[in-house]
């Protein structure tokens, strides 16, 4: 019998064990299994057959599997030596005159499930990486007419007598085009199409400031709550990308409370020494800002717990599993770490945990005095669009300096040629009828035209390094900007240049 079922299983394609029905012992294997569970025959030969079934797998389930024989099912879980996998067992009785066995077949269908699963999920993510070619397409238009409005308010404000009822109005016009702005930022950080820009802030006017949003996105029947530390808690973040993170952190938590609740958002400073540390993974002794995070939903069951922060998992229907991974890397970003308490059907919390800065907090934007940012240099614009070509002929001419303006490349060209050492500066979109600007850069380099150039675009500065592989020391302004922003840039690129030739 024995040399039976040796040659039974040795014939089979698929990895085959013949176990006894009585206790459940392996007593044969073939080649094929010891090379899927990575095993020596003499380290499963005579043990349980449950020696194979590390984690996730319920004993009684496998017990009935194998007693009543004549089946297959699929047993997904940790196995020895080869971790997570999923595996198809079918069992088929031998009966002898002197025993019963069992045989058993596995067929390893990880690979296929996960190929299968990760092409839905590069699915999602291709529609994610649309979406954000989407929105830069969007924010460049924004930017542009944003730029427009912003011109025109400073021209006007310079025009008009400083008592004048309009300087309020006009002002404010003004504050209006930096809260767009700032909403495109957000946009193109949620489209990945921003990198990221760190600078000290209070946390606690940060996530003032977002209650009022986080309360519409969680709905009517969410109560959100906030419970800022007694004092400032200053940190050095990307304001956009923490946003993002708690945003993310407030959907998982509406996600758990279908019937409503009350989600929980709290700051803290704390000390972090090693006590503490000895019993958690991540993090350094230190001071930190500490934001919670929780919500009175069904919880995290524990055999899934260890997996939420993995790219591409998700428990949801239809989720693309980033939303989680997002924050960790995020958090990980500004050298901090994050922690979840929750149990099945009580409350979860997460605690991010970022480091305090002792920095001074950025004041907003500080102008340079006009008398250090004017000039009498001759600057070529090249812009087609011949309202906005007008705001920056008026707001750089206020400045003193001298403005020319053209509508395409190749007349840009030619007015420098015929002008040849009169021209200091050239201004241009980067996007233009005729060619682009970079295009025309190269021409000027081309024809030993040897004059700094700044371009302004609609586009990020990601967007436009990848598309237009800009060489490192050129000047790239972001609609929108302010004609102060301009003439600022305007200042320093000429004296740059000037230095340059100095040392040259």
């Amino acid at each position: 019998m024995q040399r039976i079922l040796k040659s039974l299983i040795n014939t089979q394609c698929h990895p085959c064990a013949i176990i006894k029905k009585d206790g459940l012992n392996v007593l044969y294997v073939n080649a094929l299994f010891l090379e899927l569970f990575k095993l020596d025959e003499s380290e499963i030969i005579n043990k349980e057959i449950y020696y194979l079934f590390v984690e996730g797998f319920k004993r009684e389930i496998l017990e009935k599997f194998f007693t009543e024989g004549g089946k297959h099912n699929t047993f997904e879980g940790t196995y020895r030596n080869i971790g997570k996998r999923k595996i198809v067992i079918g069992s088929i009785f031998i009966t002898s005159e002197e025993n019963e066995y069992i045989l058993l077949v596995f067929n390893d269908i990880t690979e296929s499930e996960m190929q299968k699963e990760l092409f839905e999920k590069l699915k999602n993510l291709q529609r994610l990486d649309a979406l954000g070619i989407f929105a830069a397409s969007i924010c460049h238009d924004m930017n542009n007419m944003l730029n427009g409005i912003l011109g025109y308010s400073e021209l006007a404000l310079s025009d008009i007598n400083k008592i004048d009822v309009l300087k309020d109005d006009i002002v404010n016009i003004i504050r209006i085009c930096e809260k767009g702005r700032r909403v495109i930022e957000n946009f193109l950080t949620f489209a990945r199409k921003k990198k990221i820009e760190k600078k000290v802030i209070d946390i606690n006017l940060l996530l003032e400031e977002m209650i009022g949003l986080i309360s519409r996105i969680a709905g009517a029947n969410i109560k959100v709550e906030f419970y800022p530390a007694s004092s400032p808690v200053d940190v050095e973040v990307d304001p956009v990308e923490i946003e993002q993170c708690i945003i993310n952190l407030c959907l998982n938590a509406k996600d758990a409370m279908p019937e409503g609740g009350s989600i929980i958002i709290e700051t803290e400073k704390v000390k972090l020494d090693k006590e503490y540390l000895s019993t958690h993974i991540e993090g350094e002794t230190g001071d930190y800002c500490m934001i919670s995070v929780s919500d009175t939903g069904k919880g995290i069951p524990d055999e899934i717990k260890g997996k939420i922060f993995d790219p591409l998992f998700t428990t949801k229907e239809g989720g693309s599993g980033l939303g989680l991974s997002i924050v960790y890397g995020i958090v990980h970003q500004h050298n901090g770490f994050i922690n979840v308490y929750s149990e099945e059907g009580k409350v979860t919390t997460f605690k991010i945990y970022i480091p305090i800065s002792f920095k001074e907090k950025e004041e907003g934007r500080v102008y340079e005095e006009i008398s250090k940012i004017e000039g009498e240099e001759n600057i070529l614009v090249v812009e087609d669009d011949k309202n906005y070509a007008e705001i920056i002929k008026r707001g750089i001419s206020m400045f003193k300096y001298n403005v020319f303006i053209v509508d395409n490349c190749k007349k840009a060209i030619e007015f420098i040629i015929e002008n040849r050492g009169k021209i200091d500066l050239v201004i241009t979109d980067l996007i233009l009828p005729d060619m682009d600007g970079k295009r025309m850069f190269e021409i000027m380099k081309e024809k030993n035209i040897q004059i700094p150039v700044i371009f302004i675009s609609g586009y990020t500065k990601n967007f436009n390094k990848r598309n237009f592989i800009f060489e490192e020391g050129l000047e790239i302004l972001q609609k929108p900007f302010s004609i102060r922003e301009l003439v600022s840039l305007i200042r320093k690129t000429l004296d740059k240049g000037k230095k340059s030739d100095t040392i040259n």
